[in-house]
């Protein structure tokens, strides 16, 4: 624990890692909120998973889009007017909702809403990016913010539960608008440990930084402001200048490895959104419905658990054979939930499962790190959060069909075999690294990253 607490002295650290993980309880909420309310008032899953598809996905993009637009102008400038924004919208998304509006109504709000909403998890990742001076403490951090993040899906899911189930339908997204604007204010008002803005930022003196460069090329620290603090790390065991050059010029998601990653974080999205909405029909199909978000937190429990056990330690296993290992795990522990027979065993199951959660997303984040050019880590880590937002939204979409049409045992059938897929391409992402011996030295067992 003490170097949770070594990182959390760093200045203004605890400040804006307290701030966003209030902004980030919202996106907890918001999928099982969006399913609650819409099951209530219509009566309808596919329905539910259709809204529930067509937020996550517009949020998906719009993050990635919005997370460009931040490393250029900044993230105050950028995500206070998007964020208010997006809470204009889910309030109208709500209010159409409980009046019953027509079904296509309801659609339109939502996209925009998940549009304009970003990814703060990604946005204080970058802030720690820039204020840590070492490898060893990015890896804490990053475990910190990923043990934050499935604690957010430990209370969220159940206070959103509570509140649709006991209070009224819309309740659950009514707090989720309070908690979008709220964090928004508490974390974009910190300037101190905001990432310069890259736009218009210039070479002087025959080629040297600018005094407001001093922390790394564009003014940001990057993965550090001096590239030696891997040892000569260069991504495939080169000198990564070149890209860094480039920082906002070329199609990020054709950098090496990058798009096997995506594709294992779009497979990992279309679990978690089908996982979330079969849950919340299987707790119904088996009297329940109510305990659905109990379910939900248990799983998040777990992972929570694990991330915080995971970053407490170093890792002499390559970063990329972690990743591959950790998601076989959850690919193998997602099957335990099909014919499940009762809650309890459905939450020991989640329970377990959780615990190959958290410490595979500190690893898709850590590898984005290491694949993407310096400058545009936080688009880099946006595209992790929008590719399983995207995966979410065809995932809950899915089970949302498959529960109406056939079953919720049916929605548990296509998490397992989703599982497998994700298996699969982490399996690939790994052998593809390995050949391509991308990132070698800075994946040596005295850089945990």
């Amino acid at each position: 624990m003490r170097s949770y607490l070594r990182i959390l002295r760093i200045p203004g650290a605890l400040a804006f890692s307290a701030a966003g993980f209030w902004a980030r309880f919202g996106g907890a909420m918001m999928g099982i909120g969006t399913v609650l309310m819409v099951s209530t008032l219509y009566g309808s899953y596919a329905l539910a998973g259709a809204l529930s598809a067509t937020n996550a996905a517009a949020w998906a993009i719009g993050a990635a889009v919005l997370a460009n637009l931040v490393d250029r102008y900044g993230q105050r400038a950028v995500m206070m007017p998007s964020v208010i924004i997006s809470a204009v919208f889910l309030t109208a998304f709500i209010i159409l909702g409980a009046l019953h509006a027509p079904e296509w109504a309801l659609f339109i709000p939502t996209a925009v809403s998940g549009f304009t909403g970003g990814a703060p998890g990604a946005l204080v990742r970058a802030r720690w990016n820039y204020v840590t001076r070492d490898p060893h403490e990015l890896h804490t951090a990053l475990s910190l913010e990923s043990t934050l993040d499935e604690t957010t899906w430990v209370f969220g899911p159940m206070i959103a539960t509570f509140l649709s189930t006991m209070v009224h339908p819309a309740a659950g997204l009514i707090l989720v608008s309070f908690f979008t604007i709220t964090g928004a204010f508490l974390l974009y008002s910190q300037r101190k440990t905001e990432p310069p803005a890259t736009l218009g930022k210039n070479r002087v003196n025959g080629g040297a930084p600018a005094p407001d460069q001093a922390r790394g090329r564009d003014g940001d620290r990057g993965r550090n402001s001096d590239r030696g603090r891997d040892g000569d790390r260069g991504r495939d065991g080169e000198n990564a200048g070149s890209d860094s050059d480039q920082a906002h010029t070329g199609l990020l998601l054709i950098a090496p490895g990058v798009p096997l990653l995506i594709a294992t974080c779009l497979l990992i999205g279309c679990v978690f959104g089908a996982a979330d909405v079969t849950i919340v029909a299987a707790s119904e199909g088996m009297g329940m419905k109510s305990a659905s978000g109990i379910i939900l937190g248990v799983i998040a429990l777990g992972s929570a658990l694990a991330g915080l056990l995971y970053g407490s330690r170093r890792w002499n296993m390559p970063l990329p054979q972690r990743f591959a290992v950790g998601l076989v795990a959850y690919a193998l522990t997602a099957w335990g939930f099909f014919g499940s027979p009762n809650l309890v065993v459905l939450g020991v199951i989640g329970f377990v499962n959780g615990f190959a959660i958290a410490p595979s997303l500190i690893n898709c984040n850590a590898l984005m790190q290491r694949l993407v050019p310096e400058g545009r880590v936080t688009e880099g880590l946006s595209w992790v959060a929008t590719s399983i937002g995207i995966g979410a939204s065809v995932g809950s979409t899915l089970a949302g069909w498959l529960i109406d049409t056939i079953s919720y045992s049916a929605g548990f059938f296509a998490v397992g075999a989703g599982g497998i897929l994700i298996a699969a391409t982490a399996v690939a992402t790994y052998l593809y690294l390995k050949r391509r011996r991308l990132g070698t030295k800075a994946y040596t067992a005295r850089q945990p990253l």
